[in-house]
């Protein structure tokens, strides 16, 4: 590919990102808005009023037609324009593979089937960047990786194995699209949740390609191996935005100090945060997450 070409791509790919976070934004009914969308109530109680819809497909990332509801595409004008940019920012620094995002929210939120929160527009579920045996870009799907970046494809025929396919975890796609979600400027991510060895390995990665250090502190903060090990994709979770806490979005634990820092510079010194869910009629703990020794667990 000409140095011309691929630079024509990279100013479309970006222009592409412009326009989308200013005016991509679309009612149920399809029609073109301004972006007013409102994240209200917890992740896990919440719902969501004119909620943003992913577009099908552009620079980048793909809305993938498998995913486990249908029409769970809507999200916070905020994680839509993250989750569109985030496509197009590994794009550019690794073209030939596509994001590919699952499951969102409902247009107004509310319970979804296969999970406990993605209710108030806020979370989003993206499959890993994937690679064959042969280091050719494959189209990811929803498989588990073990602690050496190793997966089985079986074609959906988990009984036989003449069919099955290797898989190799993409450091480099699965790195870009966790920079480019913690750089967003918009979109605060407050969790990736994910498997452990996972965030070890790409943090790893990181610091091995000499990563912005700040990048690399912040990825390592917000990503976090919750109660399910999430070995098959990242879900990502944004905070509220100032506007919507005042109308009654609510965080969960945690609030990072740099998050307290950029709250209190738009005049919320201590932001109402959701009460912590309950599992087994035991309530989660509210403190800092529990750590041992190289690995951070979830609150």
């Amino acid at each position: 590919m000409s140095v011309m070409k691929r630079t024509q791509e990279v100013m479309i790919a970006a222009a592409g990102v412009v326009a989308v976070s200013l005016l991509f934004a679309v009612h149920a009914t399809g029609e073109r808005r301004r972006r007013d969308s409102v994240s209200m109530g917890s992740t896990s109680n919440g719902s969501l009023i004119n909620g943003a819809k992913l577009p099908e497909s552009g620079v980048g990332f793909f809305s993938n037609p498998e995913r486990p509801n249908a029409t769970a595409v809507y999200g916070t004008d905020e994680l839509i324009a993250a989750l569109v940019k985030a496509g197009a920012d590994v794009e550019t620094r690794a073209p030939g593979a596509r994001l590919f995002i699952n499951d969102i929210g409902f247009a107004e939120g509310g319970p979804i089937a296969h999970h406990a929160s993605h209710r108030a527009g806020r979370d989003a579920d993206v499959l890993f960047y994937m690679l064959d045996a042969g280091g050719e870009v494959v189209a990811p799907k929803c498989i588990p990786f073990d602690r050496d970046g190793h997966a089985t494809w079986g074609h959906g025929t988990p009984n036989d194995a003449t069919d099955d396919e290797q898989r190799v975890f993409d450091d480099q796609r699965n790195w870009a699209v966790v920079r480019s979600l913690v750089e967003g400027s918009k979109a605060r991510v407050q969790r990736i949740f994910v498997a452990e060895w996972i965030r070890a390995r790409l943090l790893r990665y990181a610091l091995e390609h000499d990563e912005p250090g700040w990048v690399v502190e912040r990825a390592g903060d917000v990503m976090c191996e919750p109660s399910s090990p999430h070995d098959d994709h990242f879900h990502v979770r944004v905070f509220c935005t100032v506007d919507d806490y005042r109308r009654g979005c609510r965080d969960m634990w945690p609030v990072y100090p740099w998050r307290r820092t950029e709250l209190a510079a738009r005049g919320l010194i201590d932001p109402v945060l959701s009460r912590p869910r309950t599992r087994g009629g035991h309530r989660r703990p509210s403190g800092p997450p529990r750590k041992t020794p190289g690995r951070l667990w979830c609150p």
